[in-house]
């Protein structure tokens, strides 16, 4: 009897132990995750122990990609590696000098991470030697500023409140057909786009940040929800108001920079909206 008793409590303390340890794992897992997700949502690429190459998101941050990362993480122990962030190339890094402290934070939830790249975004060399500062396990290797990367100012430009409608769109230089009624609307300082009127539930949301400069005029939109089939996006655009029209071109898959003119072509891969005003009832 007391020999059970004793194997029973054994067998208890060490499950307790497997448990704890467990805890423990999936905790560092998730804390992981986490920062894996944010570095996405800057538009980075992460590199995992074992992996082949940067990886981005398929653009499903729902449950189901959740479930998937959690499986994945607890089966074979993937440990995010290297780290970039590049404004060139297939990635898209909408950071700058503004970001460290995040960045910061991010980067101390990744005990094996040992290499960050930073490519032609708005961190400086200041800025570099900030992050080897806070987080000195890490190198960070800084291959190019550009030097037209301005954080901007979070609100959105007077011009632009309120509600429009889309009339076209070109993707292209290829006009987009369009069977239902879809908006953006400007409040204070984000941009609520609709692709449905109907559905009342925003597609996707922006932050909007203005950026210096008349010729054109710049805005950058960086989304802040995260909605199945849409990647998270950093977009520059440029816009003109006329009246109770408004142009936004902005850069669409695969283009480099910011647009300097209102054109959509095969060539520079832009987008060009034109949009309606809806007057207030309406």
């Amino acid at each position: 009897m007391r020999f059970r008793l004793r194997t029973i409590l054994a067998l208890v303390a060490a499950l307790a132990c497997c448990l704890a340890w467990l805890n423990i794992r999936a905790k560092r897992n998730r804390d992981q995750r986490e920062a894996v997700q944010a570095i996405w949502r800057m538009g980075g690429g992460v590199a995992f122990a074992g992996g082949s190459g940067f990886e981005q998101p398929s653009g499903d941050l729902n449950w189901k990609f959740e479930f998937k990362s959690w499986l994945r993480d607890a089966i074979q122990g993937r440990n995010a590696r290297k780290l970039i962030l590049s404004d060139w190339g297939d990635f898209r890094a909408s950071v700058s000098d503004d970001d460290i402290p995040q960045l910061v934070r991010v980067l101390k939830v990744m005990p094996e991470l040992e290499e960050v790249r930073i490519r032609n975004t708005g961190i400086t060399p200041e800025g570099v030697s900030r992050l080897r500062r806070e987080v000195p396990g890490i190198h960070f290797s800084l291959w190019s500023t550009n030097p037209s990367v301005v954080t901007g100012e979070h609100k959105t430009p007077q011009a632009l409140a309120g509600r429009w409608t889309v009339v076209e769109v070109q993707n292209q230089g290829v006009t987009a057909p369009s069977e239902i009624e879809s908006e953006i609307e400007f409040t204070e300082s984000q941009a609520i786009l609709r692709l449905d009127v109907s559905i009342p539930e925003p597609t996707q949301v922006f932050d909007c940040f203005v950026l210096p400069g008349e010729d054109p005029l710049k805005l950058d939109l960086r989304s802040t929800t995260h909605t199945p089939g849409l990647k998270p996006q950093n977009l520059r655009c440029i816009y003109r108001v006329e009246g109770d029209d408004l142009w936004i071109c902005l850069e669409g898959e695969r283009a480099r920079h910011r647009p300097i003119e209102f054109v959509s072509s095969l060539k520079n891969r832009n987008d060009l909206y034109r949009l309606s005003r809806k007057m207030p009832g309406s």
